[in-house]
């Protein structure tokens, strides 16, 4: 299992419109991709499960990664989740390519 620890950049928290672009994206990978955050663990294609951790904005969070694709789909959330939507030439959901595109 692969583990990295990201601060959320975005101002708003994990809110409902990043939480739905870390669903999207974490489909596109064969892993099994997990954010704890405050001793909670959400299933990160669970819109649900990830508005429930409550996360606010400057908060440290950890992500967990298993199978195939567990580096490249870290990596890609990680750099979704550090980014701020606002930041000029940030692109939000911009995911490197999974093995499941090849």
């Amino acid at each position: 299992m692969t583990e990295r620890r990201v601060t959320l950049a975005d101002p708003a928290g994990l809110h409902a419109r990043q939480a739905a672009r870390v669903v999207r994206l974490a489909s596109l990978y064969d892993a099994r991709l997990t954010i704890c955050h405050a001793k909670r663990a959400a299933d990160a294609r669970s819109l649900l499960e990830l508005l429930a951790l409550g996360v606010g904005p400057g908060t440290e969070i950890t992500l967990l990664a298993e199978g195939p694709d567990a580096d490249v789909a870290l990596a890609a959330l990680a750099l979704d989740l550090a980014s701020d939507p606002g930041e000029a030439g940030a692109e939000p959901g911009a995911a490197p390519s999974s093995t499941r595109d090849r």
